[in-house]
């Protein structure tokens, strides 16, 4: 397969090649340069254990510790409020949540 190196230096991949490794826009790719030759390959995409997750390395960090607690918290929330993933719940913050706040929040301010 033929690919074009544009003006930013940037190679447009086919989309049926993406297809065939299950590739997506955004995902991370391993650059290898070996006699001459640039090999791609997906980089591992870390697993998420759970819906709302921290993944923290450094567990005696306070406020890391922290935020995994509130984010156990809301997982509990998220799930009773019948929330089937993660993508679920951004949305209803943006488009219900969100709007709410900035109302409350202008009212407050030409109060």
């Amino acid at each position: 397969m033929l690919a074009e190196i544009m003006g930013s230096g940037q190679i447009a991949l086919p989309p049926a090649l993406m297809n065939q490794l299950e590739w997506k826009i955004g995902d991370k790719l391993n650059m290898i340069v070996e006699n001459g030759e640039l090999r791609l390959r997906g980089a591992e995409k870390p697993a998420k254990k759970e819906f709302f997750y921290i993944d923290n390395e450094n567990e005696t960090n306070p406020a890391l510790l922290a935020l995994e607690e509130l984010a156990q918290a809301c997982k509990g929330a998220a799930e009773e409020a019948g929330f089937k993933n993660e993508e679920e719940a951004h949305r209803y913050i943006k488009e219900v949540i969100r709007p709410q706040v900035w109302e409350k929040y202008n009212a407050a301010r030409n109060a």
